[in-house]
């Protein structure tokens, strides 16, 4: 895109002020300079799709439709098979499950239908945390119902119940539409916390990949309506934040570089005109100001060592940090985007620890 567009989303004015946060250092592991000997050993199925799409966009223009359609088919396909796994089938047994619709509010033109994940032991207290999360799938792909298994899990490790929203996906939903889904289940959710069990004072939101976008999205929206006391931290996980795609892959990680066909995809498919919302932070939140950050609710970033998204993670990771609103830093060694949620990996324990001990130590006793 050439055409930049001017700044209509928001202003300097009544900025509220927040105070800076201090990260208690929680991880700092070492990266390893390769895939650990699993991950590795395994294949990356993600990564072959990702492959196979950039080198299509070598010979055609890959329109919007058809990367949702493809990226439809290989969720549909390739989540059961996760789900398959005991840990996750074992998961779902150790949680309640039940559904709750938002009603159309705050601008949102639709109902926003959430699946809520809560772990058996938590069912009798009323003092809960509450986490509203995004699934991933480039906020093109995906849905709630496949990522049952996947949240039950990270509810029952984290001690958590987890409202898995169900937003609503690009094409058909252009930003800022699908960050607005989550936005209004947050509300509601914060709105109606004693009768969901859940403290009101104890409410994350976090998302992966396409739903960290959805969650940093939010953040940003937030930060826009000075409300982001309704958050206690946001969980942004291997976030897909920035334009970076449309640079120069031969800068890039190999595992920027194999995904860029597809992704700027992804992008173009998410705007409702990209040269127009060019330098809007609801399509890219890394383009947010620096005032902006300061209004952001606290953050844990979860990257990975050979994630896709790894220069726009850490990047924005230092941005908020300067800005006083990094509550940690977590990159996981040795795998790559997404590796954690197959249950044989050893670094799928690793993060599951590793969003437990963010959630104790910045939600629960913070």
């Amino acid at each position: 895109p050439s055409v930049h567009c001017t700044h209509t989303w928001g202003s300097m004015n009544n900025i509220r002020v927040l105070q800076r946060v201090k990260s208690k250092n929680l991880f700092n592991f070492i990266q390893k300079g390769k895939l650990d000997s699993d991950v590795a050993a395994a294949g990356d199925a993600f990564k072959i799709f990702l492959q196979a799409q950039n080198k299509l966009s070598k010979e055609k223009d890959i329109r919007p439709e058809e990367q949702a359609e493809k990226l439809r088919d290989w969720y549909s396909h390739f989540f059961p098979k996760l789900a398959a796994h005991p840990v996750y089938v074992k998961a779902l047994e150790d949680c309640d499950h039940s559904e709750l619709s938002v009603p159309a509010r705050d601008g949102n033109d639709a109902e926003v239908k959430v699946l809520v994940h809560t772990p058996k032991h938590l069912n009798n207290k009323k003092d809960n945390v509450g986490m509203l999360y995004a699934h991933g799938g480039g906020a093109i792909a995906g849905t709630a119902e496949l990522y049952k298994p996947m949240l039950a899990k990270l509810a029952t490790e984290a001690n958590v119940v987890i409202f898995n929203v169900d937003y609503r996906l690009a094409p058909e939903t252009k930003c800022p539409n699908n960050i607005l889904d989550f936005y209004c289940a947050l509300k509601h959710v914060r709105e109606n916390a004693e009768n969901l069990g859940i403290n009101a004072e104890k409410i994350g939101i976090s998302g992966e990949s396409g739903g960290g976008y959805i969650c940093f999205g939010t953040m940003v929206k937030l930060a826009m309506e000075n409300e982001s006391h309704l958050v206690k931290a946001a969980f942004p996980i291997i976030p897909m934040i920035s334009d970076y795609v449309f640079s120069d892959p031969s800068a890039m990680t190999q595992e920027e570089r194999d995904s860029v066909g597809g992704l700027r995809s992804n992008w173009r498919a998410l705007a409702q005109d990209l040269d127009k919302q060019w330098s809007d932070p609801l399509l890219f939140p890394s383009k947010s100001p620096d005032w902006l950050i300061q209004k952001m609710p606290p953050a844990v970033i979860f990257s990975a060592e050979f994630d896709i998204f790894v220069t726009e993670t850490e990047r924005m990771a230092r941005r908020l940090r300067s800005n006083g609103r990094l509550l940690d830093f977590c990159s996981l060694p040795g795998c790559g985007h997404g590796s954690y949620f197959n249950a044989a990996f050893n670094c799928h324990q690793t993060f599951h620890t590793c969003y437990r001990q963010a959630v104790e130590e910045y939600i629960v006793n913070s």
